[in-house]
């Protein structure tokens, strides 16, 4: 059974759009990582707040990053693998393997990016890996959120932005969170518009690009105790039916 052209170019835009930062990223990673050693530049990071505030950033950003990653995995090896490179490469490895399950995926772009479509029935209360897992994100959020604040008080954003920019590594960890909040995006996109929550989408969307991964976090909390409470963690990335609480019912 052939889809329609239509889902088929969806498919090829989004991915062709993610791939702009992900080039232009590997463009600044592969120069840095050749002329300026990784611990002078984890030097001058920890040197201004706004570059560490960068750098808090991006590991805020595996909290979405490495569980989806690790979902989409075909087994635990190469989900080992994957982990390992999306956490030491960052986003040029992270992007680009996202492109990838979009590319090579059969079936439209909401299938591509959420795979899962079985039947949801009444949800499960032994959900430990999710209690876990929101623990542990909540930890990271309370820090990037209170390190945020902490860098407004006491750096403009100008004088931030011009050591980043000036600053080889600080810069590459700016592009990586940016690279990074393009995957995000797209997945909330894809989302939230499955139920046609466009509204809904444009604000989760603008928070991510105005405060950045603090509102991966906040968006995959609410997700988890929200319309996937109940669920696995991996029904909670990887479901792709729209509405489940229309099929909560006992079986």
């Amino acid at each position: 059974m052939f889809l329609p052209a239509h889902h088929l170019l969806a498919r090829v835009v989004v991915g062709a759009v993610l791939a702009v930062p992900t080039v232009y990223f590997a463009t600044v990673l592969f120069p840095a990582i050749r002329h300026v050693p990784l611990s002078e530049g984890f030097s001058h990071i920890r040197s201004n707040v706004w570059a560490t505030s960068a750098l808090i950033d991006y590991v805020a950003g595996l909290s979405f990053t490495l569980p989806y990653m690790w979902f989409r995995s075909p087994n635990s090896i190469v989900g080992v693998l994957v982990v390992l490179l999306c956490t030491t490469m960052g986003n040029v490895v992270s992007v680009a393997l996202f492109i990838a399950l979009i590319w090579t995926s059969r079936g439209t772009l909401r299938q591509a990016v959420l795979p899962l479509d079985h039947a949801l029935h009444a949800p499960n209360t032994n959900t430990w890996g999710v209690v876990v897992y929101q623990w542990i994100v909540s930890i990271l959020g309370l820090i990037y959120w209170a390190y945020l604040f902490y860098a407004a008080a006491t750096e403009s954003v100008p004088d931030g932005w011009a050591f980043i920019r000036s600053d080889t590594w600080s810069y590459v960890t700016l592009v990586d969170v940016l690279t990074g909040i393009s995957m995000v995006v797209t997945y909330v996109l894809v989302r939230e518009l499955r139920d046609g929550n466009i509204l809904i989408a444009l604000l989760w969307v603008l928070g991510l690009l105005c405060l950045g991964n603090g509102v991966t976090i906040v968006y995959l909390l609410y997700v988890s105790a929200g319309p996937m409470a109940g669920r696995s963690l991996q029904e909670v990335f990887l479901w792709g039916e729209a509405g489940p609480s229309n099929q909560d019912t006992d079986t």
